[in-house]
């Protein structure tokens, strides 16, 4: 059975504020970049925050999101009350020709 990378990459990325570089993952856990970089594309919480530039090249910066825990569902017992119809408060103006037909009649 193969083990999984992805728990060491996300505590290596939540340790460093700032993300880390693949080589940095690499030297830090001495794992082959090319399994750090399927790992990280495979991860949902991990994502490039920007690219540094490194010698004849430029070099992606992952980090991953702090994801919240779930929201508690809301107390049954805290049912809102059914709201009353509201009558509306607008009325119309009659316009320039209703005025005009409303003189003569």
């Amino acid at each position: 059975m193969r083990k999984s990378n992805h728990i060491i990459l996300r505590e290596i990325l939540r340790a460093q504020a700032d993300g880390a570089t693949l080589k940095e993952m690499a030297e830090s856990t001495r794992i082959n970049i090319d399994s750090i970089r399927q790992a990280l594309l495979t991860m949902p919480d991990a994502y490039i925050d920007r690219w540094e530039k490194v010698p004849y090249s430029w070099a992606a910066v992952w980090c991953v999101v702090a994801v919240p825990g779930h929201c508690p569902r809301p107390d049954p017992q805290g049912k809102r009350p059914k709201r009353e119809p509201v009558a509306p408060v607008y009325k119309a103006k009659p316009c320039a020709l209703q005025q005009a037909w409303g003189a003569r009649a």
